[in-house]
This record gives structure tokens, sequence and C-alpha cells, in this order.
């Protein structure tokens, strides 16, 4: 900004300050005042904070008819089977996660406990478990915007699923998973070490959960639901 003041070329600024040319050309192009006026440092900081904060904002998809498009209705009603919901489960007291994976329309999940939240660790996670399912009862899967999902793609093709997102802070979108996740800390206290689980512990939460009755489910189970629509399936 003072050399800028003092008249100094956009190359000698670039030079004094040791950054290249067009770096200080684009500075001045993006944050000086319109009409090629006045350059101030703190209204570029101001400009350069709203226009972070308006990007978390940006719909990634442009258009109510794309979204409507890339969102299946019989999964966002529930009125289809096969279409479910991921989401992990973490601790601050190590890296140890849990993948959480649920069925919409009968609430059925499956949790894993995996060493880290990775992509690698939560795609093999979900091959496995979803692969011991019918590939009819295993549709489409919706994630959330977190790194540990970057190997979508890879799931589907071992599993022949789709996969869609959630908007950016939408995650009553995925609405589902997340009610699961908040029964939860009846059984892992908040705060407690996931790595400490063991297998069968982990086991005995899931079936607890599947077998619980479900208002929503007319007071049936995830578990009898979920068998009765792969029975369904296979008939």
């Amino acid at each position: 900004m003072v050399l800028h003041s003092l008249g100094w070329s956009c190359g000698r600024i670039a030079c004094d300050i040791g950054r290249s040319k067009s770096t200080v050309t684009r500075e001045l192009q993006r944050n000086s005042e319109p009409g090629g006026g006045l350059y101030s440092a703190w209204d570029a900081a101001k400009r350069s904070r709203e226009r972070k904060r308006q990007a978390a904002r940006r719909e990634r998809l442009k258009t109510v008819t794309v979204r409507l498009y890339v969102r299946p209705a019989s999964g966002d009603d529930r009125s289809g089977f096969g279409h479910w919901e991921a989401d992990s489960i973490v601790s601050l007291a190590s890296k140890v996660a849990l993948n959480v994976v649920l069925e919409r329309k009968s609430r059925r999940l499956c949790l894993t406990k995996l060493p880290g939240k990775s992509s690698g660790h939560t795609s093999r996670a979900l091959a496995i478990r979803l692969g011991s399912f019918s590939g009819k009862a295993r549709l489409s899967i919706t994630y959330d915007n977190g790194s540990e999902n970057a190997e979508h793609e890879a799931v589907n093709k071992a599993l022949g699923t789709a996969s869609y997102f959630c908007a950016p802070y939408h995650s009553w979108e995925k609405g589902a998973v997340e009610s699961v996740n908040g029964l939860a800390p009846r059984y892992i206290p908040k705060g407690a070490d996931i790595g400490k689980l063991t297998e069968e512990q982990i086991k005995w939460i899931e079936e607890k959960l599947n077998n619980r009755h479900r208002k929503c489910l007319g007071y049936q189970t995830p578990a009898e639901v979920f068998d009765k629509l792969c029975g369904a399936l296979a008939g």
C-alpha cells in the first residue's frame, strides 16, 4: 500500500517485497477502489474476508432443477429402499473413529471401528459392510463433505452404488444417521476413547440400536423392517 501510494510500478513493488509481479498486479486489481482508485490494505483485508465468507455459502449446484436432478426423490422421502447415509463418530482421546452407515427407510445401521478417520479406512469399511447385502439393498450413499469421503467413487465401483452429497453445513439432509448419532452418548460417554472399545462392545451397541423399537417404524425395529424389505426383494 505504501509503495503503491509512492507511485512505484508493480514490477518494482514485487521485487522489493519478494513476490511475483502478477501477484502484485492481481492484488491491486481485485482490491483497489472501483475504477482503479486508492488501494487500502485495511479495505483489501476486509474484502478478502468477505469473499471467503461468501465462498462457504455459495451453492455448488446453481439451480433448483440441477439440485433436484442429483438427489433421488425415492431416497429423499424414504419411499425407496436401499438408500444409505454415512457419517463418522470421533473422540478427542484418540485417532480411532467409528464409521456409521444407515439405511434411510428401515433405519438399519452398521457400525465399524476404524484405526483412523481417513478416506482409505472409510471406503474399505463401507465396501465390506454394505457388500454383505444384496445389490438391490444398496443403491446409493449420501455423504457429507468431509475428507474421509474422498474415495466414494471406489466404493461405488465395489458396490455398484451412486454417491450423493449434502450441501455444506446442511447435515439435516442426512438426518436419519445424524439422529442415530445423537443416541450414541447413551452407549459411548462423551469424551470416551473409542479406541478402547472392543469389537464385541461395538457389535453390542449396533445390535441394541438395530433392535430398538422405533415410533417412526410403527414400533417395529430397524432389524425387523430391514429383513422384511430384503425378503421382499428376494421374493
